[in-house]
């Protein structure tokens, strides 16, 4: 490792030794259970997602089932998981979930070097031929099957253009140096690093996706200036007051604990500091809404319901917990523009699932729903292909650390 690095460590021998103790046995036991057996009894079923919570979070520790619930997402699989069904296809899709989840418990032990004897091949044969379909998404450990799919490409379809590099570049400017140390949490495919980077910066890059940071690693231009490490938000790998400044951009939002995220940001800023949390705001045309709704609708007719959007009211949860705690939040507008979009755009993106609550519906079932308001486009002589306007803004919300304050990492 460069010698830049140093001073921001990553898991300690004793964290993983920790790790080693309890995470192997529970694995083992639940893949030689669904190899041999078939199903998990719901103590077992519950195990495994407590541990896969530890890993999400790097927990030494394995939590408690109160801290599952507290987990939309795992409380939501645990209830599937645990739900008697009589017909043998969803009890099969049960099984791949759970498979799933082992697979991704053994990828994390095997980065930390942790020794298993879970037959790794005989899952990975399992999970796979399902169905021989692979019309499934069952849940993943490190969200590897949405970010994997959308890696490739994803500045442009998050409208990233010259527009909003500059804007980030203004944003990031009265807070990074030449001097400067920089963690940017939740990286994606380095567009915020690329730019700290460029002012000179040096910079820990966390992201919770391996398929991410592959795609920001064979890009990037600033390999001696730039570390990248996978990780979670809500645990990130470095000491109290390693960086000068953390930088995120709409990732807090994405966190079971939005709140517990940025506190988890403030905990690794020397005091002093500056936690800059960037937010963008996509204002779409009236037709292009009409475009959302009529997908929505057809998804709707197909049986799906409750289409959440993630992180609406966590930027003001966000800021209302630190000016509690004391905490000066300055808001700022740092760039607006209009970027031309078709109606099949917006189509195509709703279709690929690129749209996070949309992450958990069948890959088949979003491109019928799409070929549903195509058909209904076409019908009323609507053109899909026709650019329309969409408004994108940038704002950044900074806080700068005071150790005189309450801002420890909420347990």
């Amino acid at each position: 490792m460069d010698s830049t690095f140093e001073h921001v460590p990553l898991l300690t021998e004793e964290r993983i030794e920790s790790i080693a103790a309890w995470l192997p046995s529970v694995v083992e036991r639940a893949s030689s259970r669904l190899l041999h057996l078939g199903e998990l009894a719901f103590d077992e079923a519950a195990l495994l997602l407590r541990a896969g919570l530890a890993a999400r979070v790097h927990s030494a520790t394995c939590p408690g089932i109160d801290e599952v619930a507290d987990d939309r997402e795992l409380r939501a699989l645990l209830e599937n998981w645990t739900r008697p069904f009589d017909d043998t296809h969803s009890r099969s899709v049960v099984r791949a979930s759970q498979i799933g989840v082992c697979l991704g418990l053994v990828s994390w032990l095997s980065e930390l070097g942790v020794a298993h004897v879970v037959q790794r091949e005989a899952l990975y044969n399992e999970f796979h031929g399902f169905g021989g379909t692979g019309d499934h998404r069952p849940w993943s450990l490190y969200g590897q099957d949405y970010f994997a799919e959308q890696a490739a490409g994803y500045n442009r379809r998050r409208f990233r253009g010259d527009e909003f590099f500059s804007a980030v570049k203004s944003a990031l400017s009265a807070s990074v140096s030449p001097s400067s140390t920089v963690a940017d949490i939740g990286c994606g495919t380095g567009a915020l690093s690329e730019v700290a980077a460029n002012l000179g910066a040096k910079v820990v890059a966390t992201d919770l996706s391996r398929d991410m940071l592959r795609e920001f690693g064979g890009s990037t231009t600033h390999d001696r200036q730039i570390l990248t490490v996978q990780s979670s938000c809500l645990h990130l790998p470095m000491v109290d007051e390693a960086v000068d400044c953390a930088i995120e951009h709409e990732v807090f939002c994405f966190a079971p604990s939005p709140v517990r995220a940025a506190l988890e940001a403030l905990r690794v800023v020397k005091d002093g500091g500056i936690l800059l949390r960037l937010v963008s705001r996509v204002g779409l045309d009236e037709e292009l809404k009409d475009v959302e709704g009529l997908f929505h609708d057809a998804l709707r007719t197909m049986g799906y319901f409750g289409f959440r959007l993630y992180g609406k009211g966590a930027d003001a949860a966000i800021d209302e917990t630190l000016q509690r705690l004391g905490l000066v939040v300055e808001g700022e507008l740092v760039g607006t523009w209009s970027v031309a979009v078709s109606r099949q755009e917006i189509l195509s993106r709703l279709q690929s699932g690129f749209v996070p609550y949309l992450g958990r519906i069948p890959a088949e079932d979003l491109i019928r729903a799409g070929d549903v308001v195509s058909e209904q486009l076409l019908a009323h002589r609507i053109s899909v292909d026709e650019p329309l306007v969409c408004t994108v803004s940038l704002e950044a919300h900074s806080t700068r650390r005071r150790l005189s304050q309450s801002c420890n990492r909420s347990k």
